[in-house]
């Protein structure tokens, strides 16, 4: 639902247009279109063909939108459509006053260099210009954690994701020079869960949760060929408790900096 909501409070937006004009056009009334554009009400098929008309919206992009309003309100799936899977998360990120991100084998993206970035796209041997275009929206994505009025960002990381070598060791000295920059920020809070402690529960997968002043959370799952984002209650329960736990295994933030340090030293020696 709150991917929906999304797509049609940036309609509304790229048009130019205030909740009350399109309230008027649409014959929805100024709250309960708010309560749409928020993830606060299901749009109906209906509400949604509305909508779109007004915006001028044909096409592939129609079929794309339509698609959303009928999926179940509790997820929303996106298949090979990268682009589509950056537009949806882009929009949570931007919205959100918290963000936890759980990664277990690699860095997460807010988090990374653009050199870290490019090491990790080649290995997927993407091309060099699907790379180029990647990355600088990654790090457009990033000034989402300073922007005014920035969301708390928690990353529990294990740390194999910042040991195991992704390119040179001095570029892995350099992103973990970055992940302790970023932890002086207010906030983030980086916590890592040393190798010591064994099987945790955030082994069962990488999610990022992603929480708002108004509506439910919801939580991203990626896979190599899919992305899942959820706001069903039960898993965003879980994924709270799941948090919870992982916060109880790992280091703290002062603890997190000062590993980094003797990490970042280890690399800079090879």
């Amino acid at each position: 639902m709150r991917g929906l909501a999304a797509e049609l409070k940036t309609l509304r937006k790229n048009s130019e247009r205030t909740t009350l004009e399109i309230a008027k056009r649409s014959g929805f009334s100024p709250p309960v279109l708010n309560r749409m554009e928020n993830g606060l009400r299901e749009v109906t098929v209906e509400e949604c063909a509305t909508l779109l008309a007004i915006y001028g919206i044909k096409g592939k992009e129609r079929i794309r939108i339509m698609n959303l309003a009928k999926q179940p309100g509790d997820m929303l799936i996106f298949r090979g459509d990268v682009a589509e899977v950056l537009r949806a998360l882009v929009n949570f990120e931007s919205t959100s006053t918290r963000i936890v991100e759980g990664s277990m084998m690699r860095v997460p993206g807010l988090l990374q260099t653009a050199d870290y970035m490019r090491a990790v796209m080649v290995i997927a041997r993407m091309s060099p210009d699907y790379i180029k275009d990647m990355v600088a929206t990654r790090l457009k994505r990033q000034e989402v954690l300073w922007k005014q009025g920035a969301p708390t960002y928690l990353a529990i990381l294990d740390e194999i994701a910042i040991r195991r070598r992704t390119g040179s060791a001095e570029l892995m000295a350099e992103q973990i020079v970055h992940l302790c920059d970023m932890a002086q920020r207010p906030n983030i809070d980086i916590r890592v869960i040393p190798i010591d402690h064994g099987a945790h529960d955030g082994l069962d997968g990488n999610y990022k949760l992603m929480e708002f002043a108004k509506g439910d959370p919801v939580i991203l799952l990626e896979h190599r060929s899919s992305s899942l984002f959820v706001d069903e209650s039960s898993e965003i329960e879980l994924h709270q408790n799941v948090t919870d736990r992982l916060v109880e295994v790992a280091l703290s933030s002062a603890d997190t900096v000062k590993f980094l340090r003797r990490l970042e030293a280890e690399f800079r020696r090879e």
